[in-house]
């Protein structure tokens, strides 16, 4: 599996656009790369896969670990963690 659904799951529950990502990605690591709404496109769609380099950086904006990006199954959902925080306060 490519990065593709793991990456577009956590964009989307970060309510964000390609193009809100990589206007945020830009301003936030403005020496380590210079996305557009297209490159973050085709990482979604599997037609071309990022660098590992830029893998770990969006693992570090995302603020999970790296086979997450790789792994739908990884992806935190919204309901994930509400229930996750409703247990936490009854324990």
């Amino acid at each position: 599996m490519g990065i593709g659904e793991g990456l577009k799951n956590l964009r989307k529950n970060k309510n964000m656009t390609m193009e809100q990502l990589a206007t945020d990605l830009n301003n936030k690591y403005p020496d380590l790369m210079k996305l557009t709404k297209g490159k973050i496109s085709k990482w979604e769609n599997e037609k071309e896969e990022p660098r590992l380099s830029t893998a770990k950086v969006l693992a570090e904006y995302f603020n999970v670990k790296i086979n997450d990006l790789y792994s739908e199954a990884s992806t935190t959902y919204k309901d994930e963690n509400s229930i996750t925080s409703i247990y936490d306060k009854l324990t």
